[in-house]
């Protein structure tokens, strides 16, 4: 009993899976008519092809199966075939998910060029998101950017600074390190002095000083830095104006 069962697993599932099902697969779009579940009366239905609703036929069987070995059999192969389809599928959403991640990500790229052109920024073609702003203020080397010391508040000074982050960013990924660099000085200047970077923080010391011009990776780290160092900032004086209104 327990050959049979071993058997016939291994010659409908296990065998056809790591040999007929490439070649068969490739033949499909020619045989998809006579292969097919949709005609049950079909006596040509490929059983390592296909999840048919008559289940005697994913054992390639004519009627369900009579016997305890025979059923336990059916079982196994339907659940082996369900996982592989489902494990298809599973790649295939992870797949297009992946694709609408980086729709995703150009569209927000998109987005804040659109932006950068209508703040007067260079137009697209042109060295985008990695000129310099030209600016008698120090605190502006990149187009698009702005003094964040300016701002009216310091929320918005805080909004301001990461503004001025992303576009530091896009500098670089534009391979204006230099230029992404000069900013990023400023602005760590900036988050000084809103308390958002300490004057002793070593990380930020070193930082700055080893903004080496030409040294992608290190403003990159620079960069990631500080944008990390706002976000923490922001989310504690959120939670801190949230328990005072508590009170």
């Amino acid at each position: 009993m327990m050959m049979k069962k071993k058997s016939r697993f291994f010659d409908v599932v296990m065998k056809p899976m790591f040999g007929v099902l490439v070649a068969a697969v490739l033949a499909m779009p020619a045989m998809a008519a006579d292969n097919g579940c949709d005609n049950e009366d079909n006596d040509k239905i490929t059983p390592e092809l296909a999840l048919c609703s008559t289940h005697a036929y994913n054992l390639g069987l004519a009627q369900n199966p009579q016997t305890d070995a025979d059923k336990y059999d059916m079982k196994n192969i339907i659940a082996l075939k369900t996982t592989v389809m489902t494990q298809q599928l599973n790649k295939q959403y992870e797949y297009l998910e992946s694709m609408i991640r980086r729709f995703k990500i150009q569209l927000e790229k998109a987005v804040l060029t659109t932006k950068l052109e209508t703040s007067g920024a260079a137009a697209a073609g042109s060295t985008t998101g990695g000129t310099s702003a030209r600016s008698d203020d120090k605190y502006i080397v990149l187009t698009g950017t702005q003094n964040c010391m300016k701002m009216s508040t310091t929320d918005a000074a805080l909004s301001c600074l990461q503004t001025n982050v992303r576009i530091a960013m896009d500098a670089l990924s534009a391979n204006n390190a230099r230029d992404a660099a000069k900013q990023l000085q400023q602005d760590i200047s900036t988050a000084k002095q809103l308390q958002v970077v300490k004057d002793d923080d070593e990380a930020y010391v070193a930082c700055t000083k080893n903004m080496v011009v030409g040294r992608k990776d290190t403003v990159q780290d620079c960069a990631s830095k500080l944008n990390f160092a706002l976000m923490a900032f922001i989310d504690n004086r959120t939670f801190e104006r949230n328990q005072a209104n508590k009170k």
